[in-house]
């Protein structure tokens, strides 16, 4: 009985401490908290591992990035202002040289204006790495050569080959080629020379520590890419000849009358077609089962040696037999020395 005694007891003092009015403190402004900045990674742990292998980590302070394929302490060239690549003045160290690191610093526009795959003394030019923060952009109105190992496109970066309203002209073009830094090594293991394999050796082997992942040797990107390359007759389909059947192309053709349409008139080659332009003429049958390595059909890649109404001659024989012609010409391309230009514009 005393026990419940006690508990009313206590049940009226905290209720009359509920009634009793009490003094509040001053309410509290609304505010904004400055929160850690934090680079955002993927979901998924494997992805992580591949972007920070890629691009590295950057300081969000010091803007500087440690790790990936072209850290900030490896960079032996980076641009100080903007302007053409030729120009000496925008550049840390000088015009970048063969085996450099380069830096498009962000903030800067970087024009490649000319043949950047030989030096002065038109000897081989070959950039290990780009890494480009800013913008590199390839002149529209000039052929274009930039000779490099890999590119790496940081997030703030722009890679530009052509705009929409600006493309590479049609009398222009805009190539990377990427190098095979291997190629001097190899070609001394060719001549015998002394020392020539264990150096190749050695070569491969700091390769694989720099780019364990292999993503390196090609274009890597997070930023944005621009390629645009003037129209043109992207493709066309072979005439008849004089009895009115299908063009048979045959093996070892080195000449090509691109016949007459089905009115008998004759086809002329395409005002936009040009000497030095790469054809493809598909073929009709496998080469080789794709299963055994060989192509899917036997198509033949050649270049467009001259001109004259409705015929073209070829810089080398065809290779094998078609019934119809298909035509791509490149404004920009990406290729390795030992590959034929893959081209994401015309």
């Amino acid at each position: 009985m005393q026990f419940v005694s006690r508990l009313m007891v206590r049940a009226r003092a905290l209720l009359n401490r509920s009634r009793t009015p009490q003094k509040r403190g001053p309410r509290a402004r609304p505010c904004l908290e400055l929160l850690e900045t934090r680079e955002m990674l993927h979901a998924n742990a494997v992805l992580d591992a591949e972007h920070l292998a890629v691009f590295g980590t950057r300081d969000p302070v010091t803007q500087v990035i440690t790790g990936g394929l072209v850290p900030d302490v490896a960079v032996t060239d980076q641009s100080v202002a903007s302007g053409n690549w030729s120009d000496p003045t925008i550049w840390s160290n000088g015009v970048p040289k063969n085996g450099d690191n380069v830096l498009i610093s962000s903030g800067t526009v970087i024009t490649i204006d000319g043949n950047e795959s030989i030096d002065a003394n038109k000897q081989r030019l070959a950039l290990r790495t780009i890494r480009d923060d800013g913008t590199l952009r390839f002149a529209t109105q000039a052929n274009t050569t930039l000779l490099v190992d890999t590119i790496i496109v940081e997030p703030s970066g722009t890679f530009e080959m052509g705009t929409v309203a600006n493309p590479i002209d049609a009398s222009q073009r805009a190539r990377v080629i990427f190098a095979d830094l291997a190629k001097p090594l190899e070609d001394n293991l060719a001549k015998g020379v002394p020392g020539s394999q264990a150096a190749l050796n050695n070569y491969e082997a700091q390769r694989l520590a720099w780019d364990p992942l292999q993503f390196g040797l090609g274009l890597v990107t997070h930023g944005e890419v621009r390629i645009n390359g003037s129209p043109v007759t992207s493709w066309l389909q072979g005439g008849l000849d004089s009895a009115l059947k299908p063009l048979d192309l045959k093996k070892g053709t080195t000449t090509i009358d691109l016949g007459k349409d089905a009115n008998g008139n004759p086809m002329p080659v395409p005002a936009n077609w040009k000497v030095g332009d790469h054809l493809i003429i598909p073929g009709t049958q496998a080469a080789l089962p794709y299963y055994l390595g060989g192509a899917i059909d036997a198509s033949d890649e050649v270049t467009i040696a001259s001109i004259k109404g409705s015929t073209f001659t070829l810089s080398t024989p065809r290779c094998n037999t078609t019934t119809f012609t298909d035509r791509f010409t490149w404004r920009t391309w990406f290729a390795t020395p030992r590959s034929s230009p893959k081209s994401l514009a015309r």
